[in-house]
């Protein structure tokens, strides 16, 4: 089932920075595949533009670039969906062959975990539940109007605002 809209998605270019543009400001959280902080970037016209980070825990020189973390590039990187964290830029450490790779997304809000948490003692409305289920629909209608599942759907792994 489709909904409206979901199957336009654009297709843009992904710019590669050095990591040490961007200021460390705490961690937000630990996945399977790395850990995320909010970080800021000081802009050339004097403001600055808070972002996470997820920095990919792997060893580059062992492992090479490991598939998962090229898919979720590749994927992120290639949607622009209101319901999907924009991924803005791929990072890496300084030097000739860089070890760090690191992926800068748009932040977003925590973890749909805390709201359930939360819903215990302050129940969400039918309307608020209704509307939250939209966005997830609209967001997996899109994964899959590129032909991809996302496999690993639960509470941790749907961010919201």
């Amino acid at each position: 089932m489709a909904l409206p809209g979901d199957a336009d998605v654009e297709r843009p270019t992904l710019p590669i920075h050095a990591i040490n543009i961007y200021d460390t400001l705490g961690e937000l959280g630990k996945g399977q595949f790395g850990v995320v902080s909010q970080a800021v970037r000081r802009k050339s016209s004097g403001g600055r533009e808070v972002v996470a980070i997820k920095m990919l825990k792997f060893d580059f020189d062992k492992e090479g670039f490991p598939l998962e973390a090229l898919r979720e590039i590749t994927l992120l990187s290639s949607l622009r969906h209101p319901n999907i964290v924009r991924m803005h830029a791929v990072a890496c450490d300084a030097g000739e062959a860089p070890n760090g790779w690191h992926l800068v997304m748009e932040p977003a809000g925590h973890e749909l975990t805390k709201m359930v948490k939360g819903a215990r003692r302050r129940p969400m409305t039918e309307a608020q539940v209704k509307h939250l289920m939209l966005q997830l629909l609209r967001a997996l209608a899109a994964l899959h109007s590129v032909w991809v599942m996302h496999r690993d759907l639960k509470t941790p792994n749907v961010l919201v605002d």
